[in-house]
């Protein structure tokens, strides 16, 4: 199977450019303590949307079969601009509609993700789906499937371990290392709204030396498409520093998945 009909997102989690020529290499899958079913799959029960969430791991939202085209594009983009994060509206095969995080469409009609994990519950949609008609049993014929996808009771699923950066050259090296004027490390400065480091710096664990992007919390986008609430603390499939002990820390997407919208709120008043 080709990397490019395989893994449609890039590694920071945008979708692919078909129009600017972008080769979408096939990474590799997350570390896991057992890999009996680490092999790339898809799901042909459509439509859905996929959300990236670290590689090789996402996160699928069946989708009514008898909504309109532009009625699940909607929805797709509503989805996007709300999460933050890469995500293909599936309709069919090879019929993947690719949404940037500002909910702009990517590329049509191309080849749709394949995963080595996926995951039905958490981020919650951007507009209320009934579970009626042909739905629950594609869900349930989904929910079989995912219960088989992990090799054992204690297997677990990591991050980008990278931090979403790339590897330094030694022009980085000299160009980062030490301590700037401002008392932080490379080209990061503090943020003129929360104070924080943000910008770009080297990190070495894990090994080797890599260049990353750090981020403050004002740049943390990533919320619920339903209530609208952040979905984590900190920007998903982002870093932070820690200015205390100097360590980079990333944030997987997978932490999305623990959000909870809140109940709302009766301002009825009717209380008997």
């Amino acid at each position: 199977m080709s990397s490019e009909n395989t893994y449609r997102f890039l590694r920071d989690g945008s979708p692919a450019d078909s129009m600017a020529g972008v080769t979408v290499p096939h990474l590799p899958a997350p570390t896991v303590t057992e890999k009996k079913f680490c092999e790339p799959w898809r799901f042909d029960g459509f439509p859905y949307m996929v959300t990236y969430l670290v590689p090789a791991f996402f996160h699928i939202r069946l989708l009514p079969i008898d909504w309109s085209h532009d009625r699940l594009l909607a929805l797709a983009g509503e989805q996007a601009r709300a999460n933050r994060l890469g995500l293909c509206l599936v309709k069919g095969d090879d019929e993947g509609t690719y949404f940037r995080d500002d909910g702009s469409v990517s590329s049509l009609k191309a080849p749709i993700p394949t995963a080595s994990w996926w995951v039905m519950l958490g981020l919650e949609p951007a507009r209320e789906i009934s579970l009626t008609g042909e739905l629950p049993d594609r869900s349930s014929r989904l929910q079989r499937r995912l219960d088989g996808q992990f090799g054992g009771e204690y297997s677990m699923i990591m991050g980008d371990l990278a931090k979403g950066g790339r590897i330094a050259t030694p022009e980085d090296i000299f160009l980062l290392s030490g301590i700037n004027k401002r008392g932080l490390p490379g080209e990061l400065e503090h943020c003129e709204t929360c104070g924080e480091p943000r910008g770009t710096c080297l990190d070495d664990t894990p090994p080797p030396t890599r260049v990353v992007t750090v981020h403050c919390v004002c740049e943390n986008l990533n919320r619920c498409a339903s209530c609208g609430d952040l979905l984590a603390e900190r920007k998903l499939n982002g870093n932070n520093l820690d200015t205390t002990t100097g360590f980079v820390w990333h944030s997987g997407a997978f932490m999305a998945l623990s959000h909870e919208c809140e109940p709302a709120i009766d301002w009825g008043g009717n209380h008997g």
